[in-house]
């Protein structure tokens, strides 16, 4: 039988520190509830190059990812970690401003499965491509809750890693290390 996604279950994400050497250092994995849905769109096409009629040249583009994250509602520290805003939690305050840097973040999306295995997307250089919408209205006869939404460019690694999928029912507290792939044939 197939193994089949049963749900959107978890959110994790990571910071990233360019260290000297140009290498990149992750951070511990943190996890945040209220995550409602999400949707992965590749970017990236192929490109075609026709000659006398007939194609001379292609090659696959692939820029990534476009990732859009809803949840309940962003943390105060998931807008600074992702957003790069100012948090003072003594004054309970967050603060955004026009020129502030997007940091640079890792991404980890469970899902559960049919195979009761889970399934983990890892996405190892992230920044936010926008602001989180948001909205409210009055209440009247019920309570209609209202959700963040949040656009998210995963790219790729600086040795081509996109995306890393792994199995397990909860996100782990480091980030998996991967292995470059053996050439073709060796």
């Amino acid at each position: 039988m197939a193994k089949l996604n049963k749900g959107f279950a978890e959110i994790g994400y990571f910071t990233i520190t360019e260290k000297e050497d140009g290498t990149d250092e992750y951070g511990p994995v943190t996890k945040f509830p209220g995550g409602r849905e999400y949707s992965v769109e590749p970017q990236g096409d192929p490109v075609e190059i026709y000659a006398d009629s007939v194609l001379a040249y292609s090659e696959d583009v692939n820029d990534g990812y476009m990732v859009s994250l809803t949840v309940l509602k962003y943390l105060d520290s998931v807008m600074h970690d992702w957003l790069g805003d100012t948090v003072d939690t003594a004054q309970k305050t967050r603060a955004e401003y026009d020129n502030q840097v997007r940091p640079r973040f890792g991404l980890a999306l469970r899902d559960l499965t049919t195979d009761a295995a889970g399934e983990i997307k890892w996405f190892y250089n992230c920044r936010a491509n926008s602001r989180p919408t948001f909205a409210s209205k009055t209440k009247e006869k019920g309570f209609d809750a209202q959700f963040e939404t949040m656009e998210i460019r995963a790219s790729r690694r600086n040795d081509g890693l996109v995306m890393y999928v792994t199995q397990g029912n909860e996100i782990p507290s480091v980030v998996p290390t991967v292995a470059k792939p053996s050439p073709v044939g060796a």
